[in-house]
C-alpha cells in the first residue's frame, strides 16, 4: 500500500480502480495493485448496491402482512 500512497502523493490526478470482485485497489498509470481485505457480506451488499433501507424492502411482502394482522388501535404506517 505505499506505493501506491508515493503513486498518489506524486500525481493527486493519479486513477484509482477498486476492483471488488477481485478485492483489489488499482492505480493502472503506476501499474500497482494492492490487495485489501472485506468480508463477504459487506463485499456482497457494495457489489449489489443495497444499503438498510433496500434490504428491509426486500421483505416487503412480509411486512405488509404483519401489518394488517396488528390490532387497528395501533398507529399505522404507511
Amino acid at each position: 500500500m505505499t506505493a501506491l500512497q508515493d503513486a498518489i502523493e506524486a500525481d493527486p490526478a493519479t486513477e484509482i480502480v477498486v476492483d471488488l470482485d477481485h478485492r483489489l485497489v488499482l492505480a493502472d498509470a503506476a501499474r500497482l495493485k494492492a490487495p485489501f481485505d472485506i468480508d463477504d457480506y459487506t463485499r456482497w451488499r457494495l457489489m449489489e448496491g443495497l444499503d438498510d433501507i433496500s434490504l428491509t424492502l426486500r421483505h416487503v411482502d412480509a411486512i405488509t402482512a404483519f401489518e394488517r394482522t396488528r390490532p387497528a388501535f395501533f398507529p399505522v404506517t404507511t
